[in-house]
């Protein structure tokens, strides 16, 4: 008789001992971050994605125009692959983000979207950031701005490299995850890439 109730009493010891139900008290493996794609690149108010011809002289003089102006507007969204290899769904709910091209921080921020990303499965994050490369580049000459707004753009020389860190909340299971430091995400996008 005793046995039973200390088997019943068990459950009331561990949650009167803070063994309460959260993240940290369960194993889970990290959610993972990919690049995918870029479906919008916009520099200067033209948009990339639509104009695959990269040698329409009113493209290069629009963006050369804006370079001499007070402000040099960009405009991308960047797709990312979520994979969640839980056991569990996972529901990614607002991150912060930062992003670099070429080892120059050009923006930071955070988002609110949510996404949920089934168990054992990959879900597609569409993150739109906006941001003025000029106030990025401030105090740099306008042939760098000009050579980082054509590569990003997808018209210059060279790919861009870009680093996209993300730090993210997440939900596993209705859990609120630990949060993990910032992950980053590098690609190339231009010349010969993606």
């Amino acid at each position: 008789m005793k046995k039973y109730v200390f088997l019943f009493m068990l459950p009331l010891l561990f949650s009167a001992c803070g063994g309460s139900r959260n993240a940290a008290n369960f194993p889970y493996a990290q959610i993972e971050y990919r690049y995918q794609s870029m479906s919008k690149v916009e520099v200067a108010g033209v948009n990339f994605k639509d104009l695959k011809s990269s040698s329409n002289p009113l493209t290069a003089s629009k963006i050369a125009a804006a370079i001499l102006t007070n402000t040099l507007p960009v405009v991308c969204t960047i797709n990312l692959d979520v994979r969640n290899p839980n056991m569990q769904s996972a529901l990614l709910d607002g991150f912060q983000y930062i992003l670099y091209i070429d080892n120059i921080e050009m923006t930071r921020g955070q988002a609110n979207q949510a996404l949920q990303v089934p168990a054992n499965n990959i879900s597609t994050l569409p993150l739109t950031i906006a941001f003025d490369m000029k106030q990025a580049l401030n105090g740099q000459s306008s042939d760098v701005l000009k050579n980082m707004a054509f590569n990003f753009a997808g018209i210059g020389a060279q790919p861009a490299n870009i680093t996209l860190k993300i730090k993210s909340r997440m939900l596993i299971d209705g859990l609120v995850a630990p949060k993990a430091g910032y992950i980053p995400i590098m690609f190339s996008y231009g010349i010969g890439s993606n």
